[in-house]
């Protein structure tokens, strides 16, 4: 189990929270993620960064980003849990659209259709589970 000490420390023993407030660091994690898509179920093709641990097959996580969309902050907690052992893969919800304003990521978060996340979201799951690198166990985050 990932204990929650050990998370909030990242890079190099740099605490995990000055590399998510430093978005020069942030985005030098984020280079670790590998960009994935896959076509759904319902024929919509998706995004999403991959980072997998050193000792394969694992169990999974599937990260679900804040209402900023997939940017570097959540692509650099995905390099954090696959260095705890997790394949982690970080789905796109806005088809590459980042906010940084608050008003911005409030049209991004309400232009999301439910049935078109769920279709995302469910696939990914699918694409974890059949992943030779995956032991088969996958499970959620977001914020």
């Amino acid at each position: 189990m990932l204990g929650r000490r050990r998370l909030i420390t990242g890079l190099a023993g740099v605490p995990l929270a000055t590399i998510l407030a430093d978005s020069r660091l942030a985005a030098l994690a984020a280079e670790a993620t590998e960009p994935i898509s896959i076509t759904t179920k319902g024929g919509q093709k998706v995004r999403g960064a991959l980072a997998v641990p050193a000792k394969q097959p694992a169990p999974a996580v599937l990260l679900i980003h804040e209402w900023w969309g997939l940017n570097d902050q959540i692509k650099s907690m995905a390099v954090e849990f696959a260095k705890e052992g997790y394949v982690a893969l970080a789905a796109d919800l806005y088809n590459g659209a980042v906010a940084t304003a608050p008003d911005e990521a409030q049209a991004l978060m309400q232009s999301v259709d439910p049935a078109q996340a769920t279709d995302t979201l469910v696939s990914w799951v699918d694409w974890l589970r059949s992943n030779r690198a995956v032991n088969g166990k996958v499970a959620t985050v977001g914020w």
